[in-house]
């Protein structure tokens, strides 16, 4: 099915037209661009003279979609595998990354309290970014697996909540838990989306009284994980 923005400037009509099977999204001011999204069937993207919005029902309804994007006229979108790229007029270029949560979306799964998002495919790389960006520059993604939930409701101090990474055939390999001693294993959780980025690595090599290392340390010798499948809980 074909989508097309249309404009309606000489005559002051200001709403946006989107030609689909019906036209919905009535806002004081005009569409410049829909995009679908290739992967997810009903989802998707317009760009209006005054910001961004999202559709999860093939256009039935939208909703703004601005996060920190500016008020400003969306000129043009596009979808590069996981990522939305917003081209403005005036401000830039905005990316917006993870489409693969929106993805997952459903009415059922929303009404749900606590909801486990299936991570992307992840490369394992070194690198990332050293210290915090100078503002207005971009961010480099952190070295490992971005791991999105979400929680209705911050569990209260009686109760632990635990992400565990896992095996193919279900073995542990990480347990992180917000009742955690050591901090690297420490699980921060609060209400609504959750990001928690694993680094790939098994845990600590043990040491023993005697040992010595040269130039490193046993916590410093964690066996990074083979890049193959891989599940969390």
């Amino acid at each position: 099915m074909g989508r097309l923005p249309a404009l309606s400037l000489q005559d002051q009509r200001l709403r946006p037209h989107l030609a689909e099977n019906h036209q919905r999204h009535r806002e004081d001011h005009f569409t410049r661009v829909i995009r679908a999204d290739p992967e997810r069937p009903g989802l998707l993207y317009a760009g209006t003279e005054s910001g961004l919005y999202i559709s999860f029902d093939d256009g039935a309804h939208w909703q703004p979609f601005q996060l920190n994007l500016p008020i400003v006229p969306i000129t043009d979108l596009a979808v590069k595998g996981t990522d939305l790229i917003v081209a403005t007029q005036g401000r830039s270029f905005w990316v917006l990354d993870h489409l693969e949560v929106l993805r997952q979306l459903t009415p059922e799964l929303a009404r749900q309290d606590v909801i486990l998002f299936k991570p992307k495919d992840t490369y394992r790389l070194r690198g990332g970014t050293f210290g915090d960006p100078p503002p207005g520059m971009g961010e480099n993604p952190p070295p490992g697996v971005e791991i999105f939930f979400y929680l209705k409701e911050k569990p209260d101090t009686a109760t632990v909540a635990k992400l565990e990474i896992l095996e193919e055939d279900g073995d542990v390999i990480r347990t992180f838990a917000t009742n955690a001693k050591e901090r690297r294993n420490r699980l921060q959780v609060r209400a609504g989306s959750n990001r928690f980025v694993w680094d790939m690595r098994y845990p600590d090599a043990e040491g023993f009284e005697g040992l010595i290392m040269w130039a490193a340390s046993s916590g410093d010798r964690w066996p990074r994980r083979v890049p193959i499948g891989y599940g969390s809980r």
